[in-house]
């Protein structure tokens, strides 16, 4: 089995705070409490990226091997608490990069990668600040709180290449596409319609997407969501994996409807297929790489002229910033359909719970 892979190596623990604590001072509590156990649990792991340790391979032969922080998966809170990085409406909400909170619906601009040095040397001057403003000032400048992330530390961390404390976190499918991007378009379909045809016309259309969702087949491998009652808008009882098969058939739901609505589900399942590839041995070249690059900047300006006005803060969200961060985790990382955290936490779920 799968779970046999793998070994529970700590729990952290679940902090109690009095009553008449501020929110504030309970965030930072829970920061340097999250940073001190990742500094006890990753303290050998982290001297041994810096001295090396040799080890036997499956096949008998020595290797010298130098551990690195590589990849870390999860989603944007627990990313957000890792990194020490403040999110929205924070000036950088990005933990990958220093984009303007206001330009997170620009894909087009490559903004300066964060590394931990200018963390580490800002966090210093904060610290030893005069007063409580001026070391706010100062974490301001970097969007980063007053505590140091317990993932610094490894060798070579201010890589772009190799990662990093920052450069670490995947871009993740489940997370970013399926519970992320996908649902703001499937939760603007409803506003875009009224706008568009009224709110008689859009109940119509509404109850013609419902029926087609209804009236396709459920084979064993291809879960759709439930067929007695309204997928949009009401998506709240529906998995990842159904959210991946609706993906696949939401261009046929909408068609005849909206011709505007069709062409962005296809340009997002275009997209999408190139970024996660399902191919065995995935074939990923520079062309797939250009195809990527140009297939989201279609889905950018299609969504941009239809959607986006009925999206969460008009499409100035982390996630769908991080669309525009594909290319580069594709470089570092290959293929993406690896970083995969759904198997990951449905097990977290159960052995966090046993130990709780």
């Amino acid at each position: 089995m799968r779970n046999a892979n793998f070994r529970d190596v700590a729990y952290f623990p679940k902090p109690v705070f009095p009553q008449r604590l501020s929110s504030a001072a309970k965030r930072q509590v829970k920061l340097h409490m999250l940073s001190l156990c990742l500094g006890i649990l990753l303290k050998d792991i982290k001297a041994l990226s810096h001295s090396g340790v040799n080890l036997v391979d499956p096949w008998g032969n020595n290797q010298f091997v130098v551990p690195m922080l590589f990849s870390y998966v999860g989603d944007e809170p627990e990313i957000k608490d890792l990194s020490c990085v403040k999110g929205p409406p924070s000036a950088f909400p990005c933990e990958f990069c220093m984009v303007f909170l206001e330009q997170l619906s620009n894909l087009s601009i490559a903004w300066p990668q964060r590394t931990e040095s200018t963390h580490n040397l800002k966090l210093q001057e904060a610290l030893a600040a005069q007063s409580v403003a001026r070391r706010n000032e100062i974490c301001s400048a970097l969007s980063m709180h007053a505590v140091p992330s317990g993932l610094w530390g490894f060798n070579l961390s201010n890589s772009a290449i190799l990662g990093g404390a920052y450069q670490c976190f995947s871009f993740e499918a489940m997370h970013n596409e399926d519970l992320g991007v996908f649902l703001y378009i499937v939760d603007t379909i409803k506003p875009y319609l009224e706008q568009y045809y009224g709110t008689a016309a859009s109940v119509r259309m509404m109850v013609e997407i419902n029926e087609r969702m209804r009236q396709v087949p459920r084979a064993t491998d291809f879960a759709l969501p439930y067929c007695d009652g309204e997928y949009i808008p009401n998506h709240s009882r529906v998995q990842a994996r159904e959210l991946r098969n609706v993906m696949q058939v939401l261009p046929f739901l909408l068609d005849g409807l909206d011709d505007d609505l069709v062409e962005v589900a296809a340009l997002y399942v275009m997209r999408y297929k190139l970024a996660f590839n399902k191919q065995v041995v995935p074939n990923i070249t520079e062309s797939t790489l250009i195809q990527i690059d140009e297939t989201l900047a279609a889905f950018h300006e299609k969504i941009q002229s239809t959607l986006a006005s009925h999206m969460p803060s008009e499409g100035q969200t982390i996630k769908y910033h991080k669309l525009s961060h594909i290319t580069t985790w594709i470089k570092r990382l290959g293929d993406l359909k690896h970083i995969a955290a759904q198997f990951f936490e449905g097990r977290h779920h159960r052995s966090g719970r046993n130990a709780y």
